[in-house]
């Protein structure tokens, strides 16, 4: 029910991770919506031949793709150092109860000793 409006205001935000929205990383340009007609100064590509245009459009995706690559890279090192500060490894001792998960009936057990 509300999936179109939540595209619409999810696709044409900034990623933290890529530095980039995904209409842009996409098609290249900034996402133009019907309001944006009623503005006088709306974005209107100034290219005479369709080439120019290929040309220019590619060299912008191709900075585009690099940019966020390195930001990509960045943004993972950041994540993972966050999530390395919680995450702890469990070190279970003989004899010590636990849950398993048996991936045949997709039903937990309890082993261990009691």
């Amino acid at each position: 029910m509300y999936i179109p409006s939540t595209y619409l205001a999810y696709n044409p935000s900034v990623r933290s991770s890529t530095g980039f929205t995904s209409i842009f990383l996409r098609f290249g340009r900034k996402l133009r919506l019907p309001s944006d007609l009623l503005q006088l100064n709306s974005y209107l590509p100034s290219h005479e031949l369709h080439s120019d245009y290929a040309i220019e459009l590619k060299s912008g995706l191709m900075q585009a793709f690099r940019a966020a690559s390195e930001t990509l890279k960045v943004s993972h090192h950041t994540q993972k150092a966050y999530y390395d500060r919680w995450a702890r490894a469990n070190a279970y001792q003989v004899g010590d109860r636990i849950h398993w998960l048996d991936k045949r009936t997709c039903k937990g057990q309890v082993h261990g000793t009691e």
